[in-house]
């Protein structure tokens, strides 16, 4: 007579099974406008129990983001590495903005971004790095707080990744 029921056999198996310590991700997204810009996302890293580390490149390449004929070109990119503490994200890149004045003058904005790291633990972000607009280069832990929305919404696009 056997002893083991199967629901038991199935509990004993789950602990028999070795764990997996770390899980590669490889994500790729491509988005294109109605008139052929595209803005490719690739994503890559490792995801653990204990924390994760990823890397995420953004090309955009003539990409109408909306219907008022703005145009951006130019890359960035995002490293992220989180663990039981905090998630500490790091922004670089160049992207230029162009769009066409009432005299239908080209008009071209910038935004530089070097090291711009977020670290996100305990009260709340605490920022660092630099970001130039047009020029003007601040100083991220000095950002005003209309400054960091602007700067949250230039990178909204990560959420596809």
């Amino acid at each position: 007579m056997n002893r083991f029921s199967p629901l038991m056999l199935l509990a004993l198996s789950l602990f028999a099974v070795p764990t997996v310590a770390a899980v590669d991700l490889q994500r790729d997204v491509t988005l294109t406008d109605p008139a052929g810009g595209t803005l490719v996302i690739a994503t890559s890293g490792t995801l653990e129990i204990g924390g994760s580390e990823t890397e995420t490149v953004a090309r955009f390449t003539d990409f109408q983001p909306d219907a008022d004929g703005r145009r951006v070109n130019g890359e960035m990119v995002r490293n992220r590495y989180g663990d039981g503490d905090a998630v500490i994200t790091t922004y670089d890149g160049l992207i230029e903005s162009e769009t066409t004045d009432a005299a239908g003058n080209a008009v071209i904005n910038t935004l530089l971004i070097e090291n711009l790291t977020v670290r996100r633990a305990g009260e709340g972000p605490e920022f660092s790095g630099q970001v130039s607009w047009n020029g003007e280069t601040l100083d991220a832990a000095e950002l005003p707080p209309r400054a960091r929305y602007v700067l949250r919404r230039a990178l909204r696009f990560f959420k596809y990744a």
